[in-house]
């Protein structure tokens, strides 16, 4: 493998074509489509047998560039009411060098009796060094581990009393490298107000409040590799509303999507950053299967760039962006293909 970025705060990894995902994208054109069947992706993996499954309300997984061999992780609840469903949350590992999805069963986070704890934006990934963060509805503690570790609420200190968590089921957590000179922080997305976390810090930090997010339930967040900067915006109540928090923890509007992003009652999209072509930041419109980009040197959102041929106004997927590769897609609702069918986008 070969280092092709490295700084303080951000390591990427450009590896030779020898996994079967490597060999699958090195195989498509730039904006093409195409799919890898993963056998280990089913029901046993997901759900326990149950009916309910770990991608419900999912929105997106983290690729550990640093990882070697390299390593996918998705962390999602369940939207079960009842036992053994709202007890089920997990994280599954997407293995490169075996093509495999894996359920870790060890040192996960406790199960969380709770009616509908979700996917949505619960989990974190530090890139520099792994370490992962996880968070559950209803509940102000933050799990953390490092590459490989244990899971362990030592590490983030519990978020503020003061918020409402019972049913802030779709709240946003991002790390954002670039914070405070590339120190780094954990970003929190909520009731209308953001939240950081530095290492080293004994409790969180409010950065701002009154952002006109309408609800608490359904923000999303994205770290822009475009620019390096982290958005944020959405809600449940259609909400095109986008912003941008700088380095220093300013907080500035940017232009609305063209669609409402997070979760609404139309809506269930996400942005998110592309892993290839200027790594710019995009969304898919869950109507139309539409794919635009955003632009930050000009603060606009493009037409259309692509078109879906999967069905992304389900509520049963999830996305990871793979640097220097692409985006991986795995359905269980929506999708005509089995579930171990992974869809893949070179962008």
């Amino acid at each position: 493998m070969t280092q092709v970025a490295s700084n303080s705060h951000r390591i990427e990894i450009n590896a030779p074509a020898s996994t079967l995902i490597e060999q699958a994208f090195a195989s498509l054109s730039a904006g093409s489509f195409g799919t890898l069947n993963v056998p280990t992706m089913n029901a046993s993996l997901v759900n326990n047998g149950s009916q309910d499954s770990i991608f419900s309300w999912a929105r997106r997984g983290h690729w550990d560039p640093g990882a070697s061999p390299l390593r996918g992780y998705f962390y999602g609840c369940t939207h079960g009411g009842s036992s053994p469903d709202q007890n089920m949350n997990w994280v599954i590992r997407y293995e490169a060098e075996s093509n495999a999805w894996v359920k870790e069963t060890i040192n996960q986070p406790a199960p969380y009796a709770q009616n509908g704890i979700h996917g949505y934006g619960h989990h974190a990934l530090r890139q520099s060094d792994g370490r992962q963060f996880v968070r559950r509805r209803g509940d102000s503690t933050i799990y953390s581990r490092s590459r490989g570790g244990a899971w362990n609420t030592s590490s983030v200190p519990a978020l503020p009393g003061t918020l409402f968590l019972e049913w802030n089921v779709g709240d946003a957590m991002e790390w954002y490298p670039d914070y405070n000179s590339g120190a780094g922080a954990l970003i929190f997305a909520s009731e209308n107000s953001v939240y950081k976390w530095a290492p080293g810090d004994s409790s969180w930090t409010q950065l701002a409040t009154g952002l006109g997010l309408a609800s608490s339930d359904g923000p999303w967040i994205c770290y822009n590799r475009a620019d390096s900067r982290l958005y944020f915006g959405g809600g449940n109540t259609n909400n095109t509303i986008m912003r941008r928090i700088d380095p220093n923890g300013a907080i500035v509007a940017r232009a609305s999507t063209p669609f409402a992003c997070g979760w609404s009652p139309t809506s269930k999209s996400t942005p998110c950053s592309s892993g290839l072509t200027g790594n710019r930041m995009f969304a898919i419109n869950p109507s139309t299967h539409a794919i635009v980009e955003y632009n930050h040197s000009t603060n606009a959102w493009s037409g259309t760039i692509a078109t879906s041929p999967f069905v992304p106004d389900s509520e049963l997927y999830f996305f990871i962006t793979i640097p220097n590769l692409g985006v991986i897609f795995h359905y269980i609702s929506g999708n005509p293909n089995p579930w171990s069918t992974m869809q893949l986008w070179k962008r």
